[in-house]
């Protein structure tokens, strides 16, 4: 009996440490914050005027859930999505039948997205 649990002890690990290891090592889980967004070679970063002109207040953030879902607010709106692992800390978010590109690292979440040309990118980092 004992090495029937100790078998599905270290089943139900390795399912852990899988699912950490696909969101970038860690516990990717949580709310990240937006600290820096860039389009069309225009970067804007937190703290300065020009942040504060366009995010004003509340700052943007998305919320990684377990079980494949995540939140973003933004402006007093809250959107809900899912997400899926690519692997190696790449995620593909999905909310309102639109999909984004992201890569979890070291406490920092990144959207990458191309719209009409442009090339756009959001830097989020954990709360």
């Amino acid at each position: 009996m004992k090495k029937v649990s100790a078998f599905f002890l270290v089943i139900i690990s390795m399912f852990v440490l899988a699912s950490c290891s696909m969101l970038g090592g860690g516990n990717a889980f949580g709310e990240y914050k937006l600290v820096e967004a860039s389009a069309g070679g225009v970067t804007l970063k937190e703290g300065t005027e020009m942040w504060e002109a366009s995010f004003g207040e509340e700052t943007p953030t998305i919320t990684l859930m377990e079980g494949g879902k995540f939140k973003m607010s933004a402006e007093g709106d809250e959107t809900e999505g899912t997400y899926t692992s690519q692997g190696g800390g790449k995620l593909t978010l999905t909310a309102e039948g639109q999909s984004i590109d992201a890569t979890v690292e070291g406490g920092t979440l990144t959207l990458s997205m191309e719209q009409s040309g442009m090339e756009m990118s959001m830097k989020f980092v954990k709360k």
